[in-house]
């Protein structure tokens, strides 16, 4: 696994300040056609002063389309995605992608 691209956030909650980091992950997975890329997210969140792990979640391998991705990601860093939502909003995302509401969301943002 590679990570392509990483992206770091300061968070104010009601627990406190935490830092999350968010990397755009790159796997080769095997096929039917051979092997192939996929990209997938991990979703790690710290203390404020980033000694102590609190929570991580890890979602590889979710799609081929590497635009399709880097869409993802940047809308977790944006919405400030923390780690325990991360496989929930996955699986959303899946099925709106299957139903093609994504195509559509894609074009609002």
């Amino acid at each position: 696994m590679r990570i392509i691209m990483t992206q770091e956030r300061e968070v104010m909650t009601i627990g406190g300040s935490f830092q999350l980091i968010y990397e755009l992950l790159m796997s080769h997975f095997p096929r039917d056609e051979g092997i192939g890329d996929f990209f997938g997210i991990r979703i790690q969140q710290y203390e404020k002063n980033g000694t102590s792990k609190i929570d991580d979640s890890e979602a590889p391998g979710i799609t081929e389309n590497y635009e399709e991705a880097i869409r993802l990601f940047l809308l977790f860093v944006r919405e400030t995605v923390m780690p325990v939502h991360l496989y929930e909003l996955i699986d959303d995302w899946q099925s709106a992608f299957r139903s093609g509401i994504w195509e559509l969301i894609s074009k609002i943002n």
